[in-house]
């Protein structure tokens, strides 16, 4: 929804407006995720949910926006399995570079 939603933007906004655009959407996402992660257990006490969600918030806007601006031969449907794959593998990419 996110990445559709911000091509839908990119593609009528008006130029001057899209910074304002992202963080709104940004600020949004995180808003749900937050709500979410304050149903689940969290499994590294040491790790705030209030950190969690920015963090994944920023991942999953900032991958959306850069699809939207150029696009590289990738379907929406694939843009947004590739940024699940990401999210989903994250812990494994991190206990690999420690």
């Amino acid at each position: 929804m996110t990445a559709s939603s911000l091509n839908e933007f990119y593609s009528r906004c008006d130029p001057d407006n899209l910074y304002k655009v992202e963080r709104i959407v940004q600020e949004e996402v995180e808003v749900i995720l937050l709500r979410w992660l304050k149903q689940t257990a969290i499994t590294d006490p040491g790790v705030r949910r209030e950190t969690i969600a920015p963090a994944i918030s920023w991942a999953i806007c900032g991958t959306a926006i850069k699809w939207c601006l150029d696009k590289k031969g990738l379907s929406h449907s694939e843009m947004v399995q590739h940024i699940l794959q990401v999210l989903m593998e994250m812990g494994t990419y991190v206990r690999n570079l420690a």
